[in-house]
């Protein structure tokens, strides 16, 4: 993408997959993680704000077989604990409009108990 700065953690050996985040390049930014742990693909940058200071972004993948790997988490908080999380992490809970919760979305209820994440969900259908 002309005038982004693409950080990227493709999926090795396999098509599909991965995670990528774009930012306009006149936005200062740096790369702190591009890996992958227990099959959850992460990408996760620092971007400087004029007004915020600095913010970590993450973008997280895991799979529909995989399970969410908690420490992920408490290492982006550890690093920077102003920090935005996204990503398809197949897990379901009730309380962000799912139908059921699913072992995936206990899993995640178990972090945001823990402290390390504030669910934001605006209950929109996704595929």
């Amino acid at each position: 993408l002309k005038g982004y700065n693409i950080y990227r953690n493709d999926r090795v050996g396999q098509t599909g997959g991965g995670v990528l985040l774009a930012v306009k390049e006149n936005i200062k930014s740096r790369e702190l993680i591009n890996k992958t742990i227990d099959n959850n693909e992460i990408v996760a940058i620092e971007i400087e704000t004029k007004s915020y200071g600095r913010i970590l972004i993450a973008s997280i993948y895991v799979p529909p077989k995989a399970k969410i790997a908690p420490e992920v988490f408490r290492d982006l908080h550890q690093i920077n604990n102003d920090c935005i999380v996204m990503g398809d992490l197949n897990a379901a809970l009730e309380e962000m409009g799912s139908r059921k919760t699913n072992k995936k979305g206990k899993q995640l209820e178990d972090i945001i108990n823990e402290g390390f994440l504030i669910g934001i969900d605006d209950n929109s259908t996704t595929f």
